[in-house]
């Protein structure tokens, strides 16, 4: 889990210092900046969406089978969530293989979501206690 996002964003590192002298035409311009408004804002639906889901996953169980919806919850949570830093890095892919990104430096905010799904992922590893606290905590108990 994340080891996609990093791979992409590696990639785009890479790609950044190959294409750092290309100048972006206003098409790829428009694109890009597109591209940047759509992954903020999917990124911002997409971590609300994923603590509504990891709720209703776990309040939706009876108490013999919340052990069992946990792991699941945590899935589709973190799903959410990868989901939008992919966009994010997909879209700082494109940003750096036209050019935009070496003449725009602002548009490295599109790694954004991969940094935050990776501090999601360090605070929110699944050991026994973090679970059991985060269940307290969403379940209001």
């Amino acid at each position: 889990m994340g080891a996609v996002v990093l791979a992409l964003a590696a990639t785009v590192v890479f790609v950044s210092g190959r294409a750092a002298n290309a100048a972006p035409s206003p098409q790829a311009l428009l694109r890009v900046r597109l591209l940047t408004v759509v992954s903020m804002f999917g990124t911002l639906v997409a971590i609300f969406a994923s603590d509504i889901v990891w709720r209703q996953q776990l309040l939706a169980a009876d108490a013999a089978a919340a052990a069992a919806r946990v792991p699941v919850a945590f899935i589709l949570r973190a799903a959410l969530r990868e989901g939008a830093a992919l966009l994010g890095a997909a879209t700082a892919l494109i940003a750096a293989s036209c050019g935009a990104l070496g003449a725009f430096p602002v548009y490295w905010v599109d790694l954004a979501p991969a940094a935050m799904f990776a501090a999601f992922l360090l605070s929110h590893w699944p050991s026994e206690a973090r679970l059991k606290a985060e269940v307290e905590s969403a379940l209001g108990g």
